[in-house]
C-alpha cells in the first residue's frame, strides 16, 4: 500500500468527525399548530347592584369607581386536551369596545379555582379574587375596538388535567374608570390561542363552513362584515385572507382575516358607493403550508331604503304641483274669458243703444230741417224743437262719452289679460325650469347623507306652494277689482 493509501482514510476521519456535532446541533425546523378555545361561560359582577346577574349580557365590565368599588368580569374555559410536550404557548385574548376614560388601564387576569354559574353569579356569591394572587398577570389595555392579549402560558403549562375547566377574573387595577369588553354572547367572543408544535406529516389544507355577508343585501350606510368559519384537522389554521374586487376594478385587494371565535373568522370593508357590484373570496392556510381558496361570491351595493321613500315623495310631489298648475291655468283661462266676453257683450249693447240713438237724432235733425224752412208757419214750435234737439244732443254726446269710457275700460281688462297671459308664461316657465332643478337634483342626490334629501323635499313643496300661492292671490286681486269695477 502507498503512503497516500494508508494517509487517505486518516484525512477523510479529521475533516468528517467535526461535522458531525454541527448537523446535531441543527435538527429539522418543526412545523407549529394553534388551536383556538373560545369561552364557554362569562359574566360579571357589580357590587352597587349586588343580587343582579349579567351572564346574558353581551358586555363585560371591568371597573374601579373613585371609592374602590370594582367591577369584576369571569370567564371560562373547557380547555381541549393537548400534549403538553408539544405545547410551546398560550394567550388569553379579549375584545375591547369602549373606556370610560381615555387614559392607559392595567387590567389584571387572575386564575380562579372556586367554581360559579353563568346565570347566577352575581357580587353577593361571586368568587372571591385577590390581586395579590401568584396566578395573576397584569397588562396595559389602551385602544377601543382591539383585541387585548394576556399571556397564560405559564398557567396552562401547570395544568395536569387538560380536560378540566379553567376560569379567571378581569380587574381593573387603576382608575377610577370602566372598561367594556366583549362577551361570548357578542360576536367578538373571548378566546385562548395554544401554540403546540405541528403534525409534519399533514399534507390536507384546510376546509369551509359558512361563509356570510351581513348586512345580506348591503347599501352605501352599512359596513360590510365578512364572516367566514375555516376549520383544519392538522397542523391548524395559521392565516385566513379575504380578497375583493369591485366590477370597475383591475386590481384584487388583500387583507387579513381576524378569529374572533373558535374557527370564526372576520373583516369588515368600508361604506361603498351605491349600484356597484362586488367579488370576493377567501383563501386559507395551514401551518404544514396547505392552502385552500373559497369560490367566488359576489353582492350587489344598493341604496337605502330612505333612498326610495323620499324618491316616491318627490315624484308625489311633482305630480301634485304638475296637477295644481294645470287646475289653477284652465280654472284662470275659463274665468278670464268669461269676463272678456261679458264686457264684450256690454259693449255690444251698448253699440245697439247709440246706433238707436244716432237714428233718432238723424230724425229729429231732419225734422228740424223741415221746419226751418217754414218759419212762419212754425212759429214758436221751431223755438221748442231747437230745445228738443239740444236736448237729444246733449244726451248722444254723454252717451259716446259713456261708450268711450267703456271701451278705454275694456282695452284695460284686454291689458290686463295679456299681462296675466304673460304671467302664465312665466309661471310655465318657472316650472320647466324646476322640473329641470328636480331632475338634475334626484340625479345627484347623496344617500349617504338623508338629511341631504329630506331638506331639498322641504324646498321643492316650498316652491311649489309659493308658485301656487302667488298664482292664486293674483287671481284673487284681479277678480276682485274686476268685481269692484262692474259695483261701481
Amino acid at each position: 500500500m502507498s503512503g497516500l493509501a494508508k494517509v487517505l482514510p486518516l484525512m477523510l476521519l479529521l475533516f468528517i468527525v467535526p461535522i458531525i456535532p454541527i448537523f446535531a446541533q441543527f435538527p429539522p425546523q418543526e412545523q407549529f399548530r394553534t388551536i383556538i378555545i373560545p369561552a364557554a361561560a362569562d359574566s360579571f359582577v357589580d357590587p352597587k347592584l349586588p343580587s343582579l346577574n349579567y351572564g346574558a349580557s353581551q358586555e363585560l365590565k371591568v371597573g374601579l369607581d373613585r371609592a374602590g368599588v370594582a367591577k369584576t368580569a369571569y370567564l371560562r374555559f373547557n380547555v381541549s386536551a393537548f400534549e403538553l410536550d408539544s405545547f410551546l404557548g398560550a394567550t388569553l385574548n379579549v375584545h375591547l369596545k369602549s373606556k370610560s376614560e381615555s387614559v392607559t388601564s392595567v387590567v389584571a387576569v387572575i386564575q380562579v379555582s372556586a367554581g360559579w354559574d353563568e346565570l347566577r353569579i352575581n357580587s353577593l356569591n361571586a368568587p372571591i379574587v385577590s390581586l395579590n394572587a401568584s396566578g395573576s398577570i397584569n397588562d396595559t389595555v389602551a385602544f377601543v375596538n382591539r383585541w387585548h392579549s394576556w399571556d397564560i402560558s405559564s398557567i396552562l403549562s401547570n395544568i395536569s388535567d387538560t380536560g378540566a375547566e379553567l376560569s379567571f377574573a378581569m380587574r381593573l387595577l387603576n382608575g377610577p374608570g370602566e372598561n367594556t369588553f366583549s362577551s361570548k354572547d357578542s360576536k367578538f367572543v373571548p378566546f385562548i390561542e395554544i401554540r403546540t408544535v405541528a403534525d409534519v406529516n399533514d399534507l390536507q389544507p384546510p376546509f369551509f363552513g359558512n361563509i356570510r355577508l351581513e348586512p345580506n343585501e348591503p347599501t352605501v350606510e352599512d359596513i360590510i362584515e365578512i364572516f367566514a368559519e375555516v376549520s383544519d384537522g392538522g397542523s391548524g389554521v395559521e392565516r385566513v385572507t379575504l380578497n375583493y374586487i369591485r366590477a370597475e376594478e383591475t386590481n384584487w385587494v388583500l387583507t387579513d382575516m381576524e378569529g374572533i371565535a373558535a374557527g370564526l373568522y372576520y373583516s369588515a370593508l368600508p361604506r361603498q358607493p351605491s349600484n356597484s357590484t362586488f367579488f370576493f373570496f377567501i383563501e386559507a392556510r395551514d401551518f404544514a403550508g396547505n392552502s385552500i381558496s373559497s369560490a367566488v361570491i359576489s353582492f350587489n351595493v344598493t341604496r337605502p331604503a330612505y333612498y326610495r321613500q323620499i324618491q316616491v315623495e318627490l315624484n308625489q310631489t311633482r305630480q301634485f304641483y304638475e296637477s295644481q298648475l294645470a287646475n289653477q291655468t284652465l280654472d284662470f283661462e275659463e274665468r278670464l274669458n268669461s269676463t272678456i266676453l261679458s264686457f264684450q257683450n256690454e259693449i255690444g249693447l251698448l253699440q245697439n243703444e247709440m246706433d238707436l240713438l244716432a237714428r233718432d237724432l238723424e230724425e229729429l235733425l231732419f225734422d228740424y230741417e223741415i221746419l226751418l224752412l217754414d218759419q212762419t208757419r212754425l212759429g214758436s214750435d221751431s223755438r221748442n224743437l231747437e230745445s228738443s234737439y239740444a236736448q237729444v244732443l246733449a244726451l248722444y254726446n254723454e252717451l259716446k262719452d259713456q261708450y268711450s269710457e267703456i271701451e278705454l275700460a275694456y282695452q284695460g281688462q284686454r291689458n290686463i289679460g295679456d299681462g296675466l297671459r304673460a304671467s302664465l308664461d312665466e309661471i310655465r316657465k318657472n316650472y320647466s325650469v324646476l322640473s329641470l332643478e328636480y331632475e338634475n337634483s334626484l340625479a345627484r342626490l347623496d344617500i349617504s347623507d338623508q338629511r341631504a334629501g329630506q331638506n331639498y323635499l322641504l324646498a321643492i313643496g316650498a316652491s311649489a306652494g309659493f308658485g301656487l300661492l302667488a298664482l292664486t292671490a293674483f287671481s284673487l286681486w284681479y277678480f276682485g277689482r274686476r268685481s269692484a269695477h262692474q259695483t261701481g
